[in-house]
């Protein structure tokens, strides 16, 4: 919850983890499916893992997407105040 290095809350962080797991243990499974199976095993289980990852990489890319956001508005913010410091001790010192 601090500055913008922080800006994801403990639980969408510990969602990122989660899905990031679930990503490394699908390509663990795929891995090991194909290595043993010259068949690439199931379509049906094939499909369903390729479509879960698409929903796993979606919503790591909304999550990370939103601390993308808010760390522009922090530096815009920062931008903008910097300006009017500069524009106020320019007029105060002249």
């Amino acid at each position: 919850m601090g500055g913008p290095g922080g800006a994801l809350m403990w639980w969408q962080k510990a969602r990122l983890v989660r899905l990031y797991d679930e990503l490394e243990s699908l390509a663990i499974f795929d891995r090991l499916v194909y290595d043993f199976h010259a068949d690439r095993g199931d379509n049906d289980a094939h499909t369903f893992r390729e479509r879960r990852r698409s929903e796993v990489l979606a919503e790591i890319a909304k999550l990370e997407g939103g601390q993308a956001e808010i760390r522009n508005l922090w530096v815009g913010g920062v931008a903008v105040l910097s300006l009017i410091l500069y524009v106020t001790f320019h007029y105060v010192l002249r």
